[in-house]
């Protein structure tokens, strides 16, 4: 499968290579400026892969060039690992486990549950356009669909919303989120939607 090298357009001290159309067959990262670089294979579906990947196919902020230009080391690319690869909810997932008590009046809410939320996602279409990429990021939750999409009812020029749900419940004294899924560009974190939601439910 054909390799094309990439370097990045601000400094060209990072360098990429792509294996296959869209680095469907892999896609590698290096530094010129270490002292013996090496190529480290960006796993498929993770933040870092994503953001390089956008960075290059998406914003266009990386130029193709020889490979007689790149030191012997990066000369040959490796192959790429065969997984099994974490799932994109993976890198999202809390670290560690939430105690129902972190957040008492989600708790409350999700027993014996599951209950469902509406998340509101914020895309900058300028950053989507012109910037760095398309990443959703979480803007508020709510504890309605017609709350959610009223809120989204008017985005500016530059912005546009995307609606997700989160189911949560508490099972043997901690937080779970059965069926938590993502879609691709997006970047909500079960915890911040349990954080958000903590402080909507404190309001009067």
């Amino acid at each position: 499968m054909k390799v094309v090298f990439f370097r990045d357009l601000d400094d060209g001290h990072m360098v990429f290579a792509v294996r296959g159309p869209f680095a469907h067959g892999g896609l590698f990262i290096s530094w010129l400026d270490d002292t013996e670089p090496e190529w480290e294979a960006l796993i498929p579906e993770s933040p870092r892969w994503d953001s390089f990947h956008q960075m290059i196919f998406r914003a266009h902020r990386a130029e193709v060039f020889d490979v007689s230009e790149l030191p012997p080391s990066l000369r040959s690319v490796p192959a790429m690992p065969t997984g099994p690869f974490p799932s994109a909810e993976s890198y999202l997932a809390p670290e560690a486990a939430i105690p129902a008590g972190a957040y008492a009046r989600v708790a409350a809410l999700a027993s014996p549950g599951p209950v469902e939320v509406w998340v509101v996602l914020h895309e900058d279409l300028y950053e989507t356009k012109l910037g760095d990429g398309r990443f959703h990021y979480m803007r508020s939750v709510h504890l309605s669909e017609v709350a959610a999409r009223a809120e989204m009812a008017n985005p500016g020029e530059w912005e546009a919303f995307h609606l997700r749900t989160v189911a949560i419940e508490v099972e043997d004294g901690v937080f779970v989120f059965p069926g938590f899924a993502v879609q691709t560009y997006d970047h909500h974190k079960p915890e911040k939607v349990l954080e958000a939601l903590e402080e909507v439910l404190s309001l009067p």
